[in-house]
């Protein structure tokens, strides 16, 4: 029997998918990360975030919906501004 893939499938594989809980964690985990480093302002500025939306962030224990790119965004501005004193 082929592994055919199907709107079905698709429809019971997100049903079934956990995987967002782990990276919005791990994408808290960073963003806490830059924040100890460099400052909720500072942090807010480099990932595109407004500071209220930074902090409540911070604050949730279970981890809010973050963006990839507003995260990589931050770490790659830090990263090149450290690399560059």
């Amino acid at each position: 029997m082929e592994n055919k893939i199907t709107k079905q499938r698709i429809i019971d594989a997100i049903e079934n998918y956990t995987q967002d809980h782990l990276d919005n964690r791990k994408r808290q985990s960073r963003i806490k990360a830059m924040v100890e480093k460099h400052g909720v302002e500072l942090t807010a500025l480099a990932c595109g975030l407004f500071q209220s939306t930074l902090t409540q962030y911070m604050r949730l224990k279970t981890a809010p919906s973050i963006n990839e790119n507003s995260v990589l965004k931050g770490e790659r501005i830090f990263k090149e501004l450290s690399a560059s004193k």
